[in-house]
């Protein structure tokens, strides 16, 4: 059994970028966890737990919980996952299966399911905005849950 607790703090310094032009040549500009030039501190935390069981001395199943908040900043950007479960900006499951060939390899069989509920997971630019509260021309362009099932095959060397 584990559990991890974690909280950040940014304190962005009211610069911002130009992150992106619309179609009337207007500019975007964004700052750390916010589209304007604030200077106040934002705060966010994040919980993942989780349970392995070993069923036999090859045979292993886990279960892992994860949830982060608005301004929730995981520094993971080199996780092996494209959708970086611990970065979430909401609620994450995983269910996974171990099946240990020898000590330096098994294979790994599990599902995840992520419920965002803030857009901009895993990125510190740009304010986060509630998914359920954007606007429908929004929504269709974000994504507000997904189901990954995978198989791998893992080597430690």
């Amino acid at each position: 059994f584990f559990i991890h607790v974690a909280t950040n703090n940014a304190k962005p310094n009211g610069e911002t970028s130009c992150l992106n032009v619309d179609k009337s040549g207007n500019c975007r500009k964004m700052g750390l966890l916010s589209s304007s030039s604030t200077t106040s501190t934002k705060t966010g935390q994040a919980l993942w737990t989780g349970l392995r069981y070993t069923i036999h001395t090859n045979h292993k199943i886990g279960l892992e919980y994860n949830q982060g908040s608005k301004n929730w900043i995981a520094m993971t950007q080199g996780a092996t996952n494209p959708y970086n479960k611990l970065s979430t900006r909401g609620k994450a499951y995983e269910l996974y299966y171990i099946y240990a060939i020898n000590r330096y390899a098994h294979l790994k069989l599990g599902g995840v399911y992520i419920d965002y509920e803030y857009t901009g997971s895993n990125w510190h630019v740009g304010e986060p905005m509630k998914i359920s509260d954007l606007p429908a021309s929004y929504k269709a362009q974000t994504v507000d849950e997904l189901k990954d099932y995978y198989l791998q095959f893992v080597v430690n060397f």
